[in-house]
C-alpha cells in the first residue's frame, strides 16, 4: 500500500469568471515530503468542483487535472472561464488520482467564484441613488466588500423591492373602479373578497411610481439598514452597526407608513392616481 498523500490546502482561491484560473500543485505527503513518481497513464487525474457537504459535482466544461512533469508529483489545475453554470460563491474543489489501490485524492480546497465586468447583463432598478445613502450614512462606503456591487446597487434593489411589496399589500381592490373622485384609494371597511391590485402591481412594474424625496428618503433608509444588518461578529464589535441598522428599518417604515405615493399613469409628468398609506392601513397620517 503506498503512503496517502496530504490533500488539504486551507486558503480560498479567487477564479476571475471571464478568465479561469490555472493552479500548479504537487503532490507531496504529510510531512511536505516527495512520494516517488507517477505515471501520467496509470495515474491519471481528475478534477471536481462541488457545492460542499454530499452535493453532486457541478458539470464544469473544460475542468481538468493535468500533470506537468509526473515524475516529481508536478500538475496543474486547469479552471476554464465560466458560464453561469457556478454562482457568485465559495466551492469546494479536489483533485483525484488513479492509482494501484483505488482513487486516491490528492488535493482538497475551496475557490471563489468572482464576477467579472459584463457577465449579467445589468437588470437591478433602485429607488435613491448612491449620493442618497451617503445623505443618511456618509460612512457607508466604510463598508464595501469586494463581494459588493459599486453604490451597493444589489441592497438598493432589494430596497425598492421592498417598498413595491409594501405598497401592493396595501392595496387592497375589488375591480378598476378603486379609486374614488379625489383619486385616493378607497378605504374603510375592507369586504372578505378584497385583492391585491393587479392594477397597482402593473403601475409599479411600468415604472409609474412617481419617486420624490419621500420615495428616496425611505429607500436610502431601508438601504443602510440592509448593509449594516450584516455586521455582525460573535465578539460584538459590530453591535453599534446593528442598532443603527434597527434605527434605519423604524425610520424606513415609519417614513412608508406616513407616505402619500404617487403614480403617473399615463407619463404626462402629473400626478394621476394616489394612495396613501397610513389611511389605507387604517391609521391616520401624524
Amino acid at each position: 500500500m503506498t503512503v496517502e498523500p496530504y490533500n488539504v490546502d486551507r486558503n480560498v482561491y479567487d477564479v476571475v469568471r471571464d478568465t479561469g484560473r490555472i493552479m500548479i500543485r504537487e503532490v507531496f505527503g504529510e510531512n511536505r515530503e516527495k512520494l516517488g513518481s507517477y505515471d501520467p497513464m496509470s495515474n491519471a487525474l481528475k478534477c471536481q468542483i462541488w457545492p460542499g457537504d454530499d452535493q453532486p459535482p457541478v458539470h464544469v466544461h473544460g475542468l481538468e487535472a493535468v500533470w506537468e512533469d509526473a515524475s516529481s508529483g508536478k500538475y496543474s489545475i486547469r479552471i476554464p472561464p465560466l458560464d453561469t453554470c457556478l454562482d457568485t460563491a465559495i466551492y469546494s474543489i479536489r483533485v483525484v488520482m488513479d492509482d494501484i489501490d483505488g482513487l486516491k485524492e490528492v488535493y482538497r480546497g475551496k475557490i471563489r467564484i468572482v464576477d467579472a465586468p459584463g457577465c449579467y447583463p445589468d437588470k437591478l432598478k433602485v429607488y435613491c441613488s448612491y449620493r442618497d445613502l451617503l445623505d443618511k450614512a456618509p460612512w457607508i462606503d466604510t463598508l464595501q466588500t469586494d463581494m459588493d456591487r459599486s453604490g451597493f446597487m444589489r441592497q438598493r434593489s432589494a430596497a425598492k423591492s421592498w417598498i413595491d411589496m409594501a405598497i401592493i399589500k396595501r392595496s387592497k381592490v375589488l375591480d378598476d373602479s378603486w379609486h374614488d373622485s379625489t383619486n385616493y384609494l378607497y378605504y374603510g371597511v375592507v369586504p372578505p373578497n378584497f385583492a391585491y391590485s393587479s392594477y397597482v402591481a402593473k403601475l409599479i412594474s411600468d415604472g409609474k411610481i412617481m419617486v420624490d424625496d419621500t420615495i428616496k428618503s425611505i429607500a436610502a433608509a431601508y438601504t443602510v439598514h440592509l448593509i449594516c444588518e450584516t455586521q455582525f461578529s460573535p465578539s460584538g464589535a459590530y453591535g453599534p452597526y446593528l442598532e443603527i441598522s434597527r434605527r434605519m428599518y423604524g425610520s424606513a417604515a415609519h417614513e412608508l407608513e406616513t407616505a402619500i405615493i404617487h403614480f403617473d399613469a399615463n407619463s404626462d409628468g402629473l400626478a394621476d392616481l394616489h394612495i396613501e398609506i397610513g389611511r389605507v392601513s387604517g391609521r391616520g397620517r401624524s
